[in-house]
């Protein structure tokens, strides 16, 4: 019902990426997928799943979406962790990131009244709301706060904003539809929305945002500047290391993905991957790109990465010690050139392909068409029309701006010219509304 009901038949980027010319080993097979069964998925989002049921998370985060919704009037369809609790490198202080995805009544999308394309709640001891889309004098902070013990953040975009996002490959949005950590989700629905990720964000795509955010961290680092001045040994040292590793094996990973569809998000997946890639022998078919896969030590990373997820960070044991820090450093510099000259073989095929840019552009409407179907459909779903028995009568002529315009339009047909209500243009053909 809610789903779109055919693909386009043609898409230059469908179910195959530019960059990859052999079907990688061992990598299409993604633990927790949305649409697994609960006893196939991984350690970790079965851990998160306690976790946060045990400490109330769950409960929490549901109850305060409810409440979202009635004071705001749309509908949550979509709900997903976000962060370090996806990632692995979640610590016993880590906030707890949710993402929604929410739509209005339909008639909402036809007012000329603002609607809140984004909003974001902090709970907890950083309790705030802000809200795009509203004036700054009712807008943002507005009303009592009532502190939790429960440090939750939950954020996210109107149904528009999110198609938007996903047509532009944005990054967050496309992790959103790769998480199997869910509190609302509808799969067969979201399955739909995935298909259009293939084709918006091919793997090359979503490797080159994950190598331009690491870069940037680590280049700020090198050179002592922005945030990142004068970092000493400590919890944001490694979370932002942690964050640059992470980034950067993700990167290579999707490099030899199929679909971006097949992409791991945590730290254990993705070493498992890499692994599993570099096991045996590359195939002669094999891309030139995949051999800077062995330079990558996998079980550096997974040494880095072990300290997550064992009490907090501030635990001098679970830092970066400064004996650590250097080969770390040299880790991070060479998984990111060994990513950028992938990332440039990659660039070099595309360009040499050439001659598609009108076929791309052809299946890029289509598929914008059918996410628009989607839409409509899905507003059709979660708000069904009234039955035309409750329907409110428009108020009759007498009083107010109806009675206002219809006493304008008289008074200019008397005078033998129409009013500006009536006409659009003048002399020979001349627009008249009926």
């Amino acid at each position: 019902g809610l789903g779109l009901e055919c693909q386009p038949k043609t898409s230059p980027r469908q179910n195959h990426s530019a960059c990859s010319d052999h079907q990688p080993r061992n990598l299409c097979q993604r633990k927790g997928d949305m649409g697994q069964d609960e006893e196939q998925i991984g350690p970790l989002v079965r851990q998160w799943s306690e976790r946060s049921q045990a400490a109330g998370v769950t409960d929490f985060v549901r109850g305060k979406i409810r409440e979202i919704e009635a004071e705001f009037g749309i509908k949550v369809f979509f709900a997903v962790e976000h962060s370090s609790h996806v990632w692995g490198t979640s610590h016993a202080d880590s906030d707890w990131d949710v993402k929604m995805v929410y739509c209005y009544e339909a008639q909402r999308y036809f007012s000329p009244g603002e609607l809140h394309t984004a909003m974001k709640k902090v709970y907890g001891p950083r309790e705030s709301t802000t809200i795009k889309g509203v004036d700054k004098a009712a807008g943002s902070n507005a009303g009592p706060k009532h502190v939790t013990d429960l440090d939750v953040e939950i954020s996210g975009w109107d149904v528009l904003q999110f198609l938007k996002l996903v047509r532009s490959g944005d990054a967050t949005v496309m992790e959103m539809l790769l998480c199997p950590m869910t509190y609302i989700n509808d799969k067969a629905l979201m399955a739909e929305v995935k298909s259009a990720m293939d084709h918006f964000c091919p793997p090359s795509k979503l490797a080159r945002t994950n190598t331009t955010m690491a870069k940037a961290i680590l280049s700020q680092i090198r050179d002592n500047k922005g945030k990142f001045a004068n970092m000493k040994p400590g919890t944001k040292q490694t979370k932002s290391f942690g964050y640059i590793l992470r980034n950067l094996l993700s990167a290579h990973v999707l490099l030899s993905c199929k679909t971006t569809s097949q992409a791991h998000l945590s730290w254990c997946d993705l070493c498992d991957a890499l692994e599993a890639m570099t096991a045996e022998a590359l195939p002669a078919s094999a891309d030139v790109s995949e051999l800077e896969l062995f330079s990558l030590d996998v079980d550096q990373f997974r040494s880095f990465f072990s300290r997550f997820g064992q009490g907090s960070l501030d635990d001098p044991a679970l830092l970066i010690a400064p004996d650590e820090l250097a080969a770390t450093v040299k880790v991070a510099w060479e998984a990111l050139e060994s990513a950028e000259r992938r990332l440039a073989r990659c660039a070099g095929k595309e360009a040499g392909k050439g001659g598609g840019r009108g076929a791309e552009a052809e299946a890029d409407r289509a598929w914008e068409e059918l996410l628009g179907g989607w839409a409509a459909r899905l507003l059709h779903a979660l708000h069904p029309p009234p039955p035309p028995d409750s329907e409110q009568p428009l108020p009759a002529p007498g009083g107010g701006v109806r009675a206002q315009a219809q006493e304008a339009r008289v008074t200019a047909a008397s005078a033998g010219r129409g009013s500006s209500l009536d006409r659009v243009g003048g002399g020979r053909g001349e627009m008249v509304w009926c």
